[in-house]
């Protein structure tokens, strides 16, 4: 690679005029709707910078960075990176006009540059210096502040080879907390859409995602086939009389214009269904909720978050655009079915990446216009009319209806249950149609649990007890025993040391003979007599016929071993033989009836990537003795064996949610970094989770927390909601920030004072120390509001003390407003954003942690120094008893619009 450009290396710099008429020189106006060039007024404030992907020639993105009234530019090949390991190539290109900042569109092909460009990423950037020298040097350093790139970049000169004419520079990502070592394409496979329009490169090319309908009289897309026509029938459902609606004549049906766009209704989780009569249920769909837009015979098809999914869906809205409509709303689901008609998330997503797309349906459920009257007044049920009426006895191939049942609800989830469904959506027959999250329609899901002979275990792993996995498997009616997989959370430190006494009594030195369905048993096992019976509670099965995300519940005592009798979900594969050696089957096992896929791992809202072993509890702890608090020696192993204590108390307000890291591995005094996504060497037990286009973090068990220490990972940050429904957040954190200058009592006293304001509402609040300097004051509810609803109720709050008492506290970031006050961070509460856990040790000096406190402790004489990780078992079971009220609290309390408006009249 060549050397970076040296002191005496100069390249004159081009005027910026003289830049602008090269720009001019390579286009023809009259062809193109390129801007022309000029050279404008620098922005104000910080100046400007664009990435536009451009599909030309050849792919390629367009970096730019305003200086001088310009957009001096660079074409990246490859595209920006994340990973600082990623040296990019930048080629440096005519100057630019400010103007070009905003273009987007197609350049005819027969002009310079002609093809596609859409704008990538846009927004501020800091330079380091004066931007003008540092091109000048070929050493250009700035923090970019886009919506897609973010943090320190350096652009450096390359020398040239030869005669090379062509200015070459590197883009390169700096170390800091926004890198993501190891991601190299990541960030432009992320995102493929425009940050402005949300539109894909084939929508931007066609001007707009829309097909044309034959039946309305519009041009068509292209010849329909004979081969295509036999395909659509060989998916069309089986015709069914539909009673015709008229929605004129429906009650709560409004005249009005077609709306540009709709956020889908969105359901409660709940545990139990709901009392009375008045509730129909639909089967819950494990795929993807879309809504339709159609607007004389053009289609578009948006996402639950509102992203344009309508190129990658072309077969839905081709028949979405034959539907007997001129406008309409749709409400649905696309899902790929199995065979045994069940919706199919894994298949969904090899569906949606293949080019076949066959297999893919639109169910839909729910209509909020058609042909100039809003439905969203109308009941529930009219609207299902409605509905069923509009697809009419023969939808479109790849459209179905998604049918409802009136029984009660108990008796179709149970129904659902049996047949090992994801759970059911119940809706409230009466009630109208809302653009948020209502407890007119709750979501009630099938947990499964089963019983399970242990056959074996295996050794503990770093600081564990005990053992590391039970390894668990079930007799068919044949009487022949099948591997199921392992389960290693659920147990605390007394039984694993119980049962591994138990266990090592019942061991044996030859292995049963056990039928492998994929998954095969651990190869360093203790092999136990098949007598023990366990109950477990898990997600779903894994396609390898093992329990997906096994949680140990207890030892049944009252069962016998040759009791735990189910059909195998496979065929078997390969049986494991007395004398520890697999083999293969060469036929499936006689004596069983037909197997039955299991039904596939809950997906409605995170993919969970699964790439754990069947040994979930084995945490190797790697260089125990490296220091991480350098003043008080702890070291890693301190770290770990802090967790050994804590973990079963912290697990509860950290499982499941996803996670920010700090992560220390030369410890506190040296390179710190903020992570939020998998990289490479994590241990299994910390899982990948993909939402909604996001890479993020999360733990599970026990055995998360050993995980974590392994990686060096010292706070965690998590997520104010769950990975249920991360669009639902269940908890505020006020973060309570004193200027330097002030007494801990005076946060002390502000603690207590916006306790009793928000008990003045209604409302619970809790207290933690942070571990530094401040306090958090916490609010859990249930999970009703969306996130701009919560943080603005959080705003309210903050602003309220801050006019009532401006002397004390601010509401505002900038550090003149705090001087002498102290910062009340509602910031905490946006999506995305996070806060210390109860119990997360700190990366400071003192290794504190952030500690739950009853009320009566949060008094003059208070020192958050005194909550470190040298706490025994005692005093940490002493901070999960202050909050023991905490989550059932969190199941009753709501946030109402009287409770918003309350803080904003103040």
């Amino acid at each position: 690679m060549p050397a970076f450009v040296a002191q005496d290396f100069c390249v004159t710099e081009r005027s910026l005029a003289g830049g602008i008429q090269t720009y001019n020189k390579k286009r023809d106006f009259r062809k193109t709707a390129e801007p022309r060039g000029e050279v404008g007024k620098p922005s104000k404030g910080l100046p400007k910078f664009v990435i536009q992907k451009h599909d030309a020639s050849h792919l390629h993105y367009d970096f730019r960075l305003e200086i001088g009234g310009v957009l001096t530019s660079w074409a990246i090949p490859k595209g920006p990176s994340l990973d600082p390991g990623e040296k990019r190539l930048a080629v440096r290109t005519e100057d630019h006009p400010m103007k070009y900042g905003s273009f987007e569109g197609t350049i005819p092909e027969d002009e310079y540059g002609g093809g596609t460009v859409m704008l990538w990423d846009q927004g501020t950037y800091k330079p380091a210096g004066n931007p003008r020298e540092g091109l000048k040097k070929g050493d250009l350093k700035f923090e970019l502040r886009g919506k897609r790139l973010r943090g320190s970049f350096v652009l450096a000169r390359m020398r040239p080879r030869g005669n090379e004419k062509r200015e070459n520079w590197l883009l390169i990502k700096h170390r800091d907390a926004t890198a993501r070592p190891g991601s190299k394409d990541a960030v432009v496979k992320e995102h493929t859409e425009s940050v402005e329009t949300a539109r894909a490169m084939t929508e931007i090319a066609e001007g707009e995602a829309v097909w044309h309908s034959s039946r309305t009289g519009a041009k068509k897309t292209g010849k329909t086939t004979s081969r295509k026509l036999k395909e659509e029938k060989a998916v069309a459902p089986p015709k069914r009389r539909i009673a015709s609606v008229d929605v004129a004549k429906l009650k709560g049906a409004k005249k009005g214009p077609l709306p540009a766009k709709i956020s889908p209704q969105l359901a409660t989780l709940v545990e139990e269904p709901p009392p009375g009569k008045g509730w129909i249920s639909e089967i819950k769909f494990d795929g993807y909720r879309m809504v339709a837009r159609i607007n004389n015979g053009k289609v578009k098809i948006y996402s639950r978050n509102g992203n344009v999914w309508t190129t990658r869906l072309p077969t839905i809205a081709k028949s979405l655009a034959r539907l007997k409509v001129k406008q309409a709303w749709l409400d649905g689901e696309i899902v790929v079915l199995d065979d045994e008609g069940k919706s199919n998330f894994s298949k969904l997503k090899d569906a949606l990446g293949g080019e076949d797309q066959r297999s893919i349906f639109f169910f839909a459920f729910d209509i909020l216009y058609l042909d100039g009257y809003n439905t969203a007044g109308c009941s529930q049920i009219d609207r299902k009319r409605l509905l069923d009426s509009v697809l009419g006895d023969t939808p479109p191939a790849f459209i179905r209806y998604s049918d409802h049942m009136a029984e009660a609800p108990e008796a179709i989830q149970h129904r659902a249950c049996q047949m090992h469904l994801e759970g059911i959506i119940v809706k409230q027959a009466d009630a109208p149609y809302r653009q948020a999250r209502t407890r007119n329609w709750l979501k009630l899901k099938c947990v499964q649990r089963e019983e399970f002979v242990v056959i074996g275990y295996t050794d503990p792993q770093g600081t564990r007890t005990g053992f590391g996995a039970l390894h668990l498997g079930y007799y068919d009616k044949g009487g022949e025993l099948h591997y199921a997989g392992g389960v290693g959370t659920g147990f605390n430190t007394k039984k694993l040391v119980a049962m591994e006494k138990t266990l090592s009594k019942m061991t044996r030195r030859i292995p049963p003979a056990i039928w492998i369905h994929g998954e095969k048993p651990p190869a360093k096992m203790h092999w136990v007599r098949p007598e023990m019976v366990v109950e477990t509670q898990f997600i779903d099965w894994t396609g390898a016929g093992s329990v997906r995300h096994a949680v140990f519940m207890g030892i049944r005592d009252d069962k016998q071993a040759t009791d735990v009798v189910r059909d195998p979900p496979t065929e078997a594969k390969s049986r494991f033989s007395g004398t520890g050696t697999i083999v293969r089957a060469a036929k499936a096992k006689p004596k069983t009836k037909k197997a039955k896929t299991p039904p596939k791992a809950r997906k409605d809202v995170p993919e969970i990537i699964d790439n754990r072993g069947a040994d979930d509890g084995a945490v190797r702890l790697t260089h125990p003795d490296r220091i991480l608090w350098p003043r008080q020696k702890l070291t890693k192993q301190d770290l770990a064996d802090y967790w050994e204590r804590a973990a079963v108390f912290a697990l509860p307000f950290i499982a499941n949610r996803p996670l920010a890291l700090v992560r220390t591995p030369d410890g506190i005094d040296g390179e710190q970094f903020f992570q939020k996504k998998i990289s490479r060497g994590f241990p299994k037990q910390i899982l990948d989770l993909e939402l909604e286009g996001e890479q993020l973090i999360a733990i599970d068990g026990l055995d998360g927390f050993q995980a974590l220490a392994q990686m060096s990972a010292i706070e965690l940050h998590p997520w104010g909601s769950s990975i249920e429904d991360i669009s639902a957040p269940d908890v505020i954190v006020m973060d309570l920030d004193p200027d330097a200058g002030l007494d801990f009592e005076d946060v002390i006293q502000a603690a207590r004072d916006l306790r009793d304001a928000l008990k003045s509402v209604g409302l619970t609040a809790f207290c933690k120390t942070t571990g530094g300097k401040g306090l958090h004051v916490v609010v859990p509810f249930q999970p009703e509001l969306g996130w701009d609803e919560v943080k603005a109720f959080a705003r309210s709050i903050a602003t309220a003390f801050a006019t009532s008492d401006p002397k004390r506290f601010t509401d505002t970031l900038a550090k003149k407003a705090r001087k002498g006050r102290i910062f009340i961070d509602y910031l905490r509460n946006g999506r995305g954003a996070t806060a210390v856990a109860p119990f997360s040790p700190r990366a400071r000096p003192g290794a504190t942690i952030a500690m739950p406190l009853t009320w009566t402790q949060v008094k003059p004489g208070l020192d958050p120094a005194d909550y470190t990780i040298q706490l025994s078992e005692k005093q940490l079971r002493a901070g999960a008893a202050a909050w023991k009220e905490y989550f059932d609290v969190q199941k009753k309390q709501r946030i109402t619009a009287k409770m918003q408006r309350a803080f904003k009249s103040i």
